[in-house]
This record gives structure tokens, sequence and C-alpha cells, in this order.
């Protein structure tokens, strides 16, 4: 081929504009923080900060850290998903600081155990190499060192040095690799589902290792495999473990233990009763600490075939197919969410109280890949008792809505006490009519627009489904002449009525201290069900504490009455606010019913 000159040069400055914007592109997603200024940023929490919103697997923000100490208090929001921290050597590369739960509030008050933490990651897809987490507060109480409310987090080559509750992680799957954690009591602690390959343990003072949480509907809590156990001298003695909580599961596969384990291994934190649940376990114990004839009766031993079923793909896998050896799952890896939120009223909210972000509804879209996009859309009503947003039902719900090729809109809806009726139900229509009136911008059809909500947001859910309208044809807002009638519902442990089974919380944050018969009438929704109702996916535990399952029976029972199409799923056992089931082998079925549900009904893809 022969080019022109001038061709040559659109050529060449065609390439150059690409590079530039591969630059451009590549400095917003890294940063370097080195506390001699040498750096962008001289501390880790600017360095966060700093991070933008739209973040991707295939695209994340990477922070290098050069050597230092570096004493702040470091908090990662729910926002900043997919980051990587990088340290060059986690000896020199070091995050500290000194709280702990003794010390004076401003309120007066102790600040306790969960105000303690050095570092706090409440973010998803969080990965971090080489960096020392420390609470140099010393053997002074509960300090932690970091605590872990994000799920899919990884820590490899790292360094956790505290006395007590170092660690916490609380929700979420963690994985653990080649990390060296110090302690003396309950030092690895919380209700999440954790994997810790090759780790060094090392016991400081006589205590406990462990102290888990585990939710009994939670199939695994902390696992460890092929690490060691040492300690600062041979007096030392250690228990591998006591409850937190009734159900802690916890197991020790092919670990190496000095004489610092105690030889009946486990405690029952003067409870005798947790003898009876708790889920302790071993398999492959070396070492003078490995004395499985001396363990306590009520711990296991693992046969070689159990143990061999017991891998990391298992325990930290769940419903979205999680990697940490990759970082990929079937969720985060197909996101190209856009995640910037949308204003439903631009000019303020009907009976908006102020100006605060609590005052404005937001609507945050996430979409699939282009060639998985299905053509629907599904408007996401996280619950949270009508007073805040519970996190895990908002953006992990959108992303696996995603990955079955639907549009998922997460709305922020106008809480109690600030809000009564009809606020949000105001924002949920709102939320319905603008995707509706702005189908062609998102490729989306407007027949095939769906709502799900959770617990409170299941309410909301429900009220939409049952208080919709067709519009106003003569609004002077275009989108207030659309329909607010979603296509179909999916209410997972929602709250449905406001009489004696309702949740006390969810009802007077939204209907007041003194609501009148009427309004409780109004807003009980299986007594507003009627043959123009959507079809509806429903999803409850029996012994569901906090939402009694027969909030979905009495809208199953309704929607059977009025002839509505529906699907009802009760599960026999499990709690409240499970979201997408976790690592729970029956809970977390419910999401690939709902997928089938969906393609039933022309939502998801094949």
């Amino acid at each position: 081929m022969n080019l022109r000159p001038g061709n040559l040069f659109i050529l060449f400055a065609a390439v150059a504009f690409l590079l530039l914007a591969v630059n451009i592109v590549s400095a917003q997603t890294s940063f370097v923080v080195a506390a001699d200024g040498s750096g962008n940023f001289k501390t880790v929490q600017e360095a966060i900060n700093a991070v933008p919103q739209n973040t991707r697997f295939d695209n994340p923000a990477i922070i290098h850290i050069k050597p230092g100490i570096y004493k702040e208090l470091i908090y990662v929001q729910h926002e900043k998903r997919f980051v990587h921290l990088v340290g060059e050597d986690p000896e020199k590369t070091v995050l500290t600081y000194n709280l702990n739960a003794n010390m004076i509030g401003v309120d007066g008050k102790a600040i306790g155990t969960f105000r303690t933490p050095s570092t706090f990651i409440d973010a998803d897809d969080f990965t971090v190499e080489n960096i020392t987490f420390e609470n140099s507060a010393g053997p002074v109480g509960q300090a932690l060192a970091i605590r872990v409310e994000g799920d899919r987090v990884v820590f490899r080559n790292c360094r956790f040095l505290g006395w007590q509750d170092t660690i916490l992680i609380n929700r979420g799957r963690q994985y653990f690799e080649n990390c060296y954690i110090t302690g003396h009591v309950d030092f690895i602690f919380g209700a999440a589902t954790a994997w810790f390959e090759n780790c060094h343990i090392h016991i400081l003072r006589d205590g406990y290792i462990t102290a888990a949480s585990t939710p009994p509907q939670q199939q695994f809590g902390f696992v460890f495999s092929h690490s060691k156990i040492t300690s600062d001298a041979p007096t030392i003695k250690t228990y591998l473990g006591r409850p937190w909580r009734p159900y802690a599961s916890t197991i020790f596969l092919n670990t190496e233990m000095s004489e610092v384990i105690r030889p009946e291994g486990w405690n029952n934190w003067n409870q005798p009763e947790r003898e009876k649940t708790v889920r302790y376990a071993e398999f492959g114990s070396t070492g003078p600490g490995a004395k499985p004839n001396e363990r306590v009766k009520w711990a296991k031993q693992l046969t070689e075939a159990e143990a061999k079923a017991i891998t990391c793909e298992r325990v930290l896998n769940g419903a979205d197919n999680w990697n940490p050896k990759t970082g990929a799952s079937s969720f985060t890896n197909l996101t190209t969410a856009a995640q910037t939120p949308i204003v439903l009223w631009p000019d303020g909210a009907p009976g908006a109280a102020g100006k605060e972000p609590v005052d404005i509804p937001t609507l945050t879209p996430f979409l699939p890949l282009r060639e998985k996009a299905s053509g629907a859309a599904v408007i996401v009503c996280p619950g949270g008792g009508y007073d805040h947003l519970a996190n895990h039902e908002g953006a992990p719900i959108a992303e696996w809505l995603n990955s079955i090729g639907i549009t998922a809109f997460v709305l922020k809806y106008r809480l109690g006490p600030r809000y009564h009726h009809p606020a949000p139900l105001q924002d949920a229509a709102r939320a319905i009519r603008t995707v509706r009136s702005r189908a062609a911008e998102w490729k989306i059809d407007p027949e095939r627009i769906g709502i799900i909500g959770f617990s409170a947001g299941g309410h909301l859910a429900s009220t939409v489904a049952t208080h919709f309208d067709p519009g106003k044809r003569d609004a002077v807002d275009p989108i207030e002449r659309t329909s607010s009638r979603p296509n179909l519902a999916m209410l997972i442990y929602p709250v449905i009525t406001m009489r004696e089974k309702t949740h006390a919380g969810s009802k007077k944050n939204l209907l007041g201290d003194n609501p009148s018969p009427e309004l409780i009438a109004l807003l009980s929704n299986d007594e507003q069900v009627t043959k123009e109702t959507p079809p509806t996916f429903l999803v409850h535990t029996m012994t569901d504490p906090g939402v009694p399952v027969e909030n979905t029976l009495l809208f199953a029972a309704a929607l059977r009455q009025a002839g509505v199409p529906y699907e009802l799923h009760l599960f026999e056992r499990g709690p409240h606010g499970f979201g997408l089931g976790g690592n729970d082998p029956v809970l977390s079925s419910w999401p690939a019913r709902c997928a089938d549900w969906l393609r039933v009904h022309g939502f998801a893809i094949q």
C-alpha cells in the first residue's frame, strides 16, 4: 500500500493520539505513595481518596506504596472497588496506628473494639501485596490492625502485627497467601469465609488463635492450609480457637504446630452448649503440637477423603465462581457498568427537606457487555429497614443481573425517619419512569423493565408493583407522562404487611409513630394486589428472625387469589439478609432459579 505524505501524517497523528490516550488512562488508575514526597501522594488515604469510581476488573486502580512507616488511619470506602495496594517489601512498608478499645472517644465513652482498626477495607474486589498492617497499641486489650468488610479480598505476602483482635474479617470472602500474623487473644476473628494458604501464625502470649462467628447457614468459616504455628517461647500455650458465636467453623489442614498448641486444642468459651454446634476440625497436623488423640471430643479429626474435599475452590467459589488466584468472577469480569449516578429530580425531589445527599434520590446504572445485553432492565432496591441501604443488596445484585445480560439500576431512595411515605414510593416510581422514558438511550425494551427488592427494599418493590399508575398525559415533565408499572417483580425476604407480622422498624420508619388504620391498610401490599399486579418471584426462609415468612406467604396467597403468575421459593432454614446467598450451598441457589424464571419471561439471556 502506498501512503501519501498527508495520509502518513494523519496516520502518525492518530497513533500518537492513541498512545497519549493510553497514557492518560494509565495515569488515572496508577498512583505512587511516598512519605518523602517523591510520589503522587504522601499518605495512603490520599491515594485511596483519589481512586475513581469507574475501576473495573480489567482496569483496576494500582497504588504503589514506597518503603516507609505510614502512621495514619486508613478507610477504603465501599465504592472503591478493583484496587490493588502494592508495596515493595512488607518489612519496610508499614501501615500503622495505635487505637485500642479502652480509649475514650469524643462522647466521653470507650471507643470499643470495632472503631480501633488501623486500616478498614469496606470495598469488594480488593488486593494487597507486600505490606504490613499493624496496630502498635501493644498488649492493652482489643486493638485491630485491620478490619475487612469487603468480599473477594486478597492478601499476598503481607504481615499483620497486633496482640488482641489483630484481624477482623467480618463479611464476604478473603484469601491470605504467604502471610505472617501475630497476636495472643482472638487475633483472627469474625463471620467471614477465609482461606489461609502457607501462612505463618506467631503466638506472643497465652491465648486463643481464632474466634470465629460463622453464621449457621454458612458452610465454611476459617480454613488454614499448609501453614505453621510458632511462639516466642516454649512456655507459651494457646488454643486453636474458641467460638465467638455458637456455629463457629474453623479447620486446620496439614498445619505444622509447635508445642505452643495445647493438647486439647479447642476451648468452648465457658459455654458447654456450644460444643454441640461448633464446627472445629483438623487433618494432617504435624509437629509437637499435633496431638489428635488428646483433642477435645467435640472437635473432629477429618478422614483423608473429607480433607481432600475441602479445597480453596470449594470454600471460596460462591455463587459468582470467584477465583482468588486471578481475582476473576462471573460477575466482576463481565460488568462494564457506567456507575455514574443519575439524579432523579434535577430540580429537587417532591417534598425534599433539604439539599443534602440524603435528600437527593439517585439511580446508578450498571451496564452489561453489549454482546450479552438482553434488552431488559431491572431496578434494584436494597433493604435496610427504611433507615439505611444495605450495600450487599445493591451493586452485587446489579452485577449478577449484568452477568445474565440484564441492565441494572441501583436505586438510592429517601429514608426514615427524615422521610415517610410517599417519598420512597415516589422515588421508585420515578426510577421506573426514568428508565422507561430513556430506554432508547440504553437500548432497553420499555416493556421489559422489572424491579427487585430485598427486605424493606422488597416492601418498596411490592409497593410500586401494587401502587403504579399509567402516567400523567398532561404533565410538563415528559418523564412523568410515562407508566410506573414494572413488568415483573422479584421480592427477596420482603416486608409486605404493616400489620401484626410486619418488621417493626421498617413500619415505624415508613409510616411514623402513629399511622392511621387507612395508611396501614394502604401499605399492607398483600391487600393491594389486583390482576394487574405484575408476575412475581419470591424468596424467603422459614426461620427468618427479622422478617417473618408470613410476609411472603401473604403476598403469594394474594397473587394466587388475583390470578397473577408467581414463583415461590421457601428455604427450610436460613437467616435474614443473606443477599445472593454467600457460600451457603442452599441459599446461594436462588439466583440460578431466578435467572431461569427471568429467561422464561424473556428478560435474561439463554
